[in-house]
This record gives structure tokens, C-alpha cells and sequence, in this order.
């Protein structure tokens, strides 16, 4: 038989049973004789390909992995052609195979750590890097960002190309209301092929100053040490777990007063009050 070299083309990411182009033909001069043909292993290492034993008609032998422009975009076959004579004879000659590019979608690389501090000032960076590759050659350096989804009031991109977040400038972001919020990251190449990941930013949460409010008490003129005064002093702490002590810093007429540091309690701290000398404390 007479095989002669040939080319042929199929897209980048073609599963397994695509065809490639029109069948691998041979001539035979001998009337009668019926034509199969092969591939040479050993130019198909991979098993990427195979082709029909009667027909010379290639395809797509496998799905995984997929054709990948990117990887390898020509593949090239030793085909055989085998005639049905007696001795049996044969030909062969290389055939090309170009793959198409197929443009790409981004890809979000692994699912990165986001977090930064509650009550973070507008503008402040979010803490972690969000990673973004486009198998297209060129494309990754020119992906445009967008930010969608319940987060993206409190979150905003630093610059529509990049992936950076950063506190949105008046975003309220409380641990002891909520501990993490999402947003949704699109990332679209030059050809209008987008991916989108759902990514979450955990606050960290800060130690928060107690609130104490100004209050008034009471107590007797004369009144012994040790007495009471009032109801305790109260005081509030957003953060969970933790525990209050109380201290005087100041008063207006000595220590007249003292506190007790684990429950607030104000008590009488000297045997001298005397409302006509002194009778506004604070």
C-alpha cells in the first residue's frame, strides 16, 4: 500500500470518541486486497489517540488527562497501513495532530485564609492572598476582578485588577455580631471567560474596653466602715468570657470610699463622714 504524511486538527479538551478530521487513507495497487490500519505505539506513549482498524478513521482515545493546548499543542503519529496479501505489506507515514485553542476560564487556586480585625478602619487590608491563574498564555496578567454577594457592602477590591480586599470605607464589622462574612470573587480573562469563587473573611476579634456609665449613690453621715453604699457599681463587656474588676482612681475629698475590685460593691472606708463638712463625693 502507499500511505502518504497528512495533518489534521481537534480542539484542545475534545473527550474521549471525537473524531479528528477525515480518515487516515492508503492506496493499494493490488486489486482485492482490504487495508487496516494501526498506530505505532511507541508514537502514542500516552494512549491520547486511536484509531479505526477499517476505516483509518482517528479520534480521541481518553478523557483524562484532557487534550491541553497549553501542555502540548502537536502530537505526531506513526500510522501503518496493512494489506490483506500474502506476504503481508505494509506502509506508514506520520500524521499531525494540531489542537485548537480553546479560550479558558480563570481558576481560583486552593481556598485561601482571609481575616482581618473587627472594627477595622475603611481601607485597611484584608490578610491573605487570593491566587488566580488562566491556562491562556498572556491572560493571567490581565484578568479583571469584580466583588459580589452579602459581603460586598463591608468589602471592596483595592483595584479592579487585582484580587486584594479591603475594608469598605464605613463598614461595621463586629465578632460579637458576626464572625465571618462572604463574598463572591469573579475574576474575568480578555475574552469575556469568567470563574467565580465564594470566598470568606473571618474577623479577628480584638479585646474591647468595658462600658461603665456615671451613676449616683448614697450612704449616711457617720456611717461605720465597712458600710455599703448603694447598689454595686455595673459594668458591661461585649467580649464573652471576660471578667470585670473594679478601682477608684480618683475622689474629690480623699479616700473617703473604697471598692471592692471583684464585685463593684462601694463600701465606707473611714469613720469621718460628715455632711456638713463634705456633702458631695465623687
Amino acid at each position: 500500500p502507499v500511505l502518504l504524511p497528512a495533518s489534521r486538527t481537534v480542539d484542545e479538551n475534545s473527550v474521549g470518541g471525537t473524531l479528528i478530521g477525515l480518515p487516515v487513507r492508503a492506496s493499494e495497487p493490488d486489486a482485492g486486497q482490504t487495508l487496516t490500519y494501526e498506530i505505532v505505539p511507541s508514537s502514542n506513549a500516552d494512549g491520547l489517540f486511536a484509531v479505526d482498524a477499517s476505516t483509518g478513521q482517528l479520534r480521541v482515545a481518553i478523557t483524562s488527562p484532557l487534550l491541553d493546548f497549553e501542555r502540548r499543542p502537536r502530537y505526531t503519529l506513526t500510522v501503518v497501513a496493512r494489506d490483506s496479501g500474502t506476504p503481508t505489506m505494509t506502509a506508514q507515514a506520520d500524521v499531525t495532530i494540531d489542537l485548537l485553542n480553546a479560550n479558558e476560564p480563570p481558576e481560583f487556586i486552593g481556598t485561601p485564609s482571609l481575616q482581618v480585625a473587627e472594627n477595622s478602619p475603611g481601607g485597611t487590608a484584608v490578610a491573605g492572598a487570593v491566587e488566580v491563574s488562566d491556562p491562556d498564555a498572556g491572560h493571567t496578567v490581565a484578568l479583571v476582578f469584580s466583588l459580589s454577594g452579602p459581603g460586598a457592602s463591608l468589602f471592596q477590591l483595592q483595584s479592579a485588577m487585582s484580587p486584594q480586599l479591603s475594608v469598605r470605607a464605613g463598614a461595621s464589622l463586629d465578632f460579637e455580631a458576626r464572625r465571618s462574612h462572604s463574598v463572591l470573587l469573579t475574576a474575568t480573562d480578555p475574552l469575556g471567560a469568567s470563574s467565580t469563587a465564594n470566598l470568606t473573611v473571618n474577623l479577628l476579634d480584638v479585646n474591647e474596653p468595658p462600658s461603665l456609665s456615671a451613676a449616683t449613690r448614697s450612704v449616711a453621715e457617720n456611717s461605720v466602715v465597712g458600710t455599703p453604699v448603694g447598689q454595686p457599681i455595673q459594668a458591661s463587656d461585649v467580649d464573652a468570657g471576660q471578667t470585670l474588676t473594679f478601682e477608684i482612681v480618683s475622689q474629690s475629698a480623699g479616700s473617703m470610699f473604697r471598692i471592692d475590685g471583684a464585685s463593684g460593691q462601694l463600701e465606707v472606708r473611714v469613720a469621718s463622714l460628715d455632711f456638713e463638712s463634705v456633702s458631695l463625693i465623687t
